[in-house]
């Protein structure tokens, strides 16, 4: 209990100092990063004696010094790029700032067009499930298409695996909601009406492509990469003058309380069933990941010697099937744990996953790698002073956001930003952004103007 407390103490002091850093701009990379893991140390106090929760000394070293070392760098990093003039906050301040653009202009006959689209391919999903996926009812079929597609054999998951006619669509379709939901928040932001009901409904069709597939995490990547979106928004309507007021914070933390009360209940939504109390269900999700991380740290053996690496897996995965590299065609595996009969699930801190792989020589590099990434797309992001409002690499930096804020759970930074799932939502912004907004159709007779653009101008102006 000592050590856990002392840990707690130690991130709050680094959350501290990342406010001071940067009292109005809060949403830097080691503010996210070093929060996140606040919450579960918290909660963590209520399973101390049931999950004998007393970190080793290696795991003091990971969690203190990953987290020291991702603050110092950040730190470092920032005051390097202000010096050569990166799009950093104190260049920023050397200049006059411009506010972005009050509105994104759409039409409104292609936002009933695209959601006619969704609406038809959904019915063909559905349809798919009703038709192929073992169960009962709809909700017994999400549950096996979830269970088979992430636990299965390899013959199960081909079992359940969705032709491409149908899946790359729905792929698409739940990529989209990132940038409808990006549409709806600007309008929200900045104080508008544009076609918000459409808007609206386009969202929640898109997620519902997530439902389907029984995907409790999609939703709430979604969730975070919006809160995210509308943060960032704001403070560049105000240029960063102003701090979020109590009012403001208040909605957030009762926004993730919503979100943490009815996660245990959206099992039944997705199908599936627990028989764990409220309490325990958060635990696992929440505070087991610490406790995974110390059990396997405790044991002193790090790195492998296999090739099969989990840090980076899925990018690695997606490698090796599509240039057929045999040391990269693997499963990962992460082992269940269970203490005094209590169930602890395989989800672990992000640290576990750097030590896994290599050890404290792959946990400093992978740190700092995270730190530099991080960094670049936060000054090319957040402390860039383009004047416009349909910058899709908004929607880059809030999901990179969301990646970041569940270190705490796993790894997502790698196997989620650092991976080709990332490049799908981003091009499914892209097509949209250009249909939407870029590409207009006006007649003249029996003619038609198309405007052009080109892959730059779409993505930055």
């Amino acid at each position: 209990m000592f050590k856990l407390l002392i840990w707690i103490v130690w991130l709050t002091v680094l959350l501290a100092l990342c406010v001071i850093q940067s009292p109005r701009r809060l949403l830097t990379p080691q503010f996210v990063f070093i929060g996140c893991f606040i919450p579960q140390a918290i909660f963590a106090t209520l399973f101390v004696d049931e999950w004998d929760l007393d970190f080793c000394n290696g795991t003091m070293i990971c969690l203190f010094g990953g987290t020291a070392l991702f603050f110092v760098l950040s730190v470092i990093l920032e005051g390097l790029f202000s010096k050569i003039h990166i799009s950093s906050a104190r260049t920023a301040k050397r200049t006059a700032p411009r506010k972005i653009d009050d509105r994104i202009k759409i039409e409104r006959w292609k936002l009933i067009l695209y959601l006619v689209l969704q609406v038809g391919i959904l019915f063909f999903v559905i349809k798919y499930f009703i038709e192929n996926i073992p169960g009962n009812n709809i909700l017994a079929k999400i549950a096996n298409y979830d269970n088979l597609s992430k636990r299965g054999t390899d013959k199960e998951k081909l079992l359940v695996e969705l032709p491409d006619l149908i899946d790359l669509p729905r792929i698409f379709c739940g990529y989209s909601c990132y940038y409808m939901g990006y549409l709806l928040v600007h309008s929200i932001v900045m104080k508008y009406q544009q076609h918000r009901v459409l808007l609206l409904l386009n969202v929640v069709t898109s997620l519902l492509f997530i439902g389907v597939l029984g995907g409790r995490i999609g939703i709430m990547a979604f969730i975070v990469t919006t809160v995210a979106e509308a943060y960032i928004l704001w403070g560049k309507k105000n240029s960063w003058k102003k701090r979020l007021r109590f009012k403001s914070i208040l909605k957030i933390i009762i926004l993730g309380l919503v979100v943490v009360f009815t996660f245990q209940l959206s099992l039944i939504l997705f199908g599936r069933k627990s028989d764990d109390s409220f309490v325990e269900h958060l635990g696992v999700y929440l505070s087991a990941p610490l406790k995974n991380s110390d059990i396997f740290i405790s044991k002193g053996k790090f790195g492998v010697s296999n090739m099969h690496y989990i840090t980076m897996c899925t990018l690695l995965v997606f490698l090796g099937k599509r240039f057929n590299i045999k040391a990269f065609q693997y499963r990962p595996n992460l082992p269940y744990n269970v203490v005094h009969g209590h169930q602890l699930g395989n989800a672990y801190a992000i640290f576990y996953f750097f030590m896994r792989d290599g050890g404290y020589v792959a946990l400093v590099g992978f740190v700092t790698l995270m730190v530099l990434i991080s960094q670049v797309v936060y000054q090319r992001v957040i402390c860039n002073r383009s004047p416009h409002p349909n910058d899709i690499s908004i929607i880059a930096y809030s999901y990179m956001v969301y990646t970041l804020s569940l270190s705490f759970f796993g790894c997502l930074f790698y196997s989620s930003f650092l991976d080709i799932s990332f490049l799908e939502i981003m091009f499914a912004c892209w097509v949209l952004k250009v249909f939407f907004t870029k590409v207009h159709f006006r007649g003249r007779g029996k003619a038609a103007m198309r405007q052009t653009v080109t892959f730059e101008d779409a993505m930055t102006t």
